[in-house]
């Protein structure tokens, strides 16, 4: 089997995720791949994430993991609240019932948050 050329996307400078970015990110198994979802692998990613949003000022507000793909919502720790922040926050909480995969999002057990301080935030909770 040959070795397949991995195309990566152009990254920007450093500074535009810092501040006051807001930065909504997707990634897709490769070849949409299934099966890897389980609640180990959540448990797992989520300590991931925990550590990256330490190491880069970041908070993660929401996030969803689906079948084939994840979707991120990652902030700079000095970004305020805004309308736009929330919306786009549950647009990525919302996958899960677009997909048929849950009537509500709330349903969805691999979603949440990651906002170091707050170990037990979680968007599925009413006042989020």
């Amino acid at each position: 089997m040959k070795a397949r050329e991995m195309r990566r996307l152009p990254r920007l400078d450093p500074a535009s995720y810092r501040g006051r970015a807001a930065v909504p990110w997707a990634i897709a198994m490769d070849a949409r791949t299934t099966g890897w979802l389980e609640p180990l692998l959540h448990l797992r990613l989520r300590e991931l994430l925990v550590h990256v949003c330490c190491r880069y000022r970041l908070i993660c507000p929401a996030y969803v993991l689906m079948l084939d793909h994840g979707h991120f919502l990652l902030l700079g720790v000095e970004v305020r609240e805004h309308e736009a922040f929330s919306a786009v926050a549950y647009y990525i909480l919302e996958n899960p019932v677009r997909a048929g995969l849950a009537e509500e999002f709330s349903r969805w057990e691999y979603s949440g948050c990651c906002v170091p301080g707050y170990p037990s935030l979680d968007p599925r909770a009413p006042g989020y």
